[in-house]
């Protein structure tokens, strides 16, 4: 049934826009779009305000061997093989929906529960592991102020510190930010060097941080800055 309470509305809408309604609930918020003005206009909103956030995840080109791979783990004629491969490619397929509800839970209750910032955001940039595209941090930069926010829990390692750092556009030189603390949350002044064209990214530094203002290990997230 959909609600008419306005705030229930809206986050059925918002559930609906980031498809993580089961395919029943999602049928009957399609099917009660036409009719319903209030949800049509929530559903609108919503994909005006999460559908640009999917520009800003880089492009990810399938694996040129992923068919044959899925190809030789479905079932075959053989009796003996056919019970594990299809256990097998079920329990991947079934981790890889979950993780990406999981995502996309995280990215709602974040929209949702965020304070309501004092005006949009000028700059904005999702943070991601280099060769992976599922974004795990949220920027945004905007009045004199940097935020970032976890999407994705990404602990430090123990006896390290998660260091966050800009690199200017067409600078090759990243600038100190800050340590993240252990919850994931950073806020801080918004640094000059960020702008479209610059990189927002993450390091795996000692405790308290680079001894050299240089990143001294792994870059471990990075995301391109753009302006909303």
């Amino acid at each position: 049934m959909i609600p008419t309470e306005p705030e229930e509305l809206d986050a059925l809408a918002g559930e609906y826009v980031l498809g993580t309604l089961d395919a029943e609930a999602a049928a009957e918020v399609a099917a009660a779009l036409e009719a319903n003005a209030a949800l049509r206009r929530a559903v609108i909103s919503w994909e005006e305000r999460l559908h640009p956030l999917a520009d800003l995840a880089p492009p990810a080109d399938p694996p040129l061997d992923l068919w044959d791979r899925i190809a030789a783990n479905l079932p075959s004629a053989g009796a003996a093989r056919q019970g594990p491969a299809l256990r097998r490619a079920l329990a991947l397929w079934r981790a890889n929906a979950i993780a990406a509800t999981a995502i996309a839970a995280s990215l709602l209750a974040y929209v949702l529960l965020r304070p309501a910032p004092s005006g949009p955001p000028a700059w904005v940039a999702l943070l991601h592991a280099p060769t992976a595209p599922a974004p795990v941090w949220l920027a945004t930069a905007g009045n004199g102020a940097l935020r970032l926010d976890p999407i994705a829990a990404y602990p430090a390692p123990p006896g390290r510190d998660l260091e966050l750092w800009v690199i200017p556009a067409g600078s090759k030189v990243p600038r100190p930010l800050g340590l993240i603390p252990a919850g994931g949350r950073f806020v801080g002044a918004q640094p000059p060097a960020l702008g479209s064209g610059a990189v927002l990214a993450i390091s795996i530094e000692p405790k308290g941080g680079s001894p050299t203002g240089l990143p001294t290990g792994p870059v471990v997230l990075i995301g391109d800055v753009r302006g909303t």
